[in-house]
């Protein structure tokens, strides 16, 4: 009697678990994103973005100019895991880098802030409804890997 109550109860919850596996997949293939990824941005926002990603661009260039070859040998060396040699790496900064850092981190946070004046509210829309949908399509890649 206990057998055929537990293979009743097994049974139950394992259609339970494969119809939310059904249902989940159903909503998460079904959402799109309105704008299809297609924001249309002035000219004055297409050139903040441009300025902004050439600053990065330029301040790596600088970073690494300044990095000695203790620290270069850090990065490259195979025997420590990816953290451990990132945690090391971080350690070793001078002063002089780490207010390099800091600076470059205020400067970008400051552009991001101007940029984000100027965008309208369907901008602003379009740029969440996309936020959403990667982090959708994210979770659905991890699903379908398990």
């Amino acid at each position: 009697m206990k057998k055929i109550i537990r293979m009743g109860v097994l049974s139950f919850m394992g259609m339970l678990f494969l119809l939310d596996l059904v249902s989940g997949q159903e909503t998460t293939v079904n959402v799109k994103n309105p704008s299809k990824g297609k924001i249309e941005f002035t000219q004055e926002q297409k050139a903040m973005i441009k300025a902004r990603r050439a600053k990065q661009v330029e301040f790596k260039k600088a970073f690494r100019n300044t990095l000695s070859s203790e620290q270069l040998n850090i990065l490259s060396d195979p025997r420590l895991m990816r953290y451990d040699r990132l945690k090391s790496f971080r350690a070793s900064f001078t002063d002089d880098q780490v207010a390099m850092i800091k600076d470059h981190r205020k400067e970008m946070s400051d552009q991001k802030q101007l940029f984000r004046s100027t965008l309208t509210d369907i901008q602003r829309h379009h740029i969440k409804m996309m936020a959403l949908n990667r982090n959708r399509l994210k979770k659905h890649l991890v699903m379908e890997a398990l």
